[in-house]
């Protein structure tokens, strides 16, 4: 169901973000930090840079194949995060079944007072989305839909009160 879908992408977002603990050295050319992994014809590469209002943004470009998808300078995602690191969004671009500008998926976050975090995931080619808020102890995950240009409670709400607890629908 919903829940097993949302605890399987939470831990292959962990996942994800662990792959730049293994990049190879970084160059810094004018404050722009690039990584670059290159393997089977595939290139992918991270950059970072400060924006002039304080954030910092991530790209991720992919030139070369990957089965029969063909990359040509193309980016995979944008993210931009707050100086602090407490806000952000992320957008990740549909390649499927050629590699273009549309958004797939958009992810938001942001964290309030008593370091309560909200995250936002919206799957824009599904017309979904669900809005997990937690302060790390406890928390509620919310499922949505679209309908027209309003976004609609779907049904599924679950709370937790301690980590590792099973999930009340």
């Amino acid at each position: 169901g919903p829940a097993y879908l949302y605890a399987a992408l939470a831990q292959a977002m962990v996942q994800y973000a662990s792959l730049y603990s293994n990049l190879p050295n970084a160059t810094n050319v004018n404050g722009v930090w690039t990584w670059t992994i290159t393997e089977d014809g595939l290139s992918v590469t991270l950059t970072s840079r400060k924006l002039s209002d304080g954030r910092y943004e991530w790209r991720m470009v992919l030139n070369g194949t990957d089965g029969s998808t063909t990359y040509s300078n193309w980016t995979a995602y944008v993210a931009t995060t707050s100086a602090d690191g407490k806000s952000g969004t992320a957008t990740f671009y549909d390649d499927s079944p050629t590699p273009s500008t549309t958004a797939d998926v958009i992810i938001t976050w942001s964290t309030g007072a008593n370091n309560v975090v909200t995250i936002e995931f919206e799957s824009v080619s599904d017309l979904m989305k669900f809005i997990l808020v937690s302060n790390g102890t406890t928390g509620e995950v919310t499922t949505y839909h679209k309908v027209g240009n309003a976004w609609v409670a779907d049904g599924f709400h679950a709370t937790w009160t301690s980590p590792g607890a099973v999930a009340t629908c």
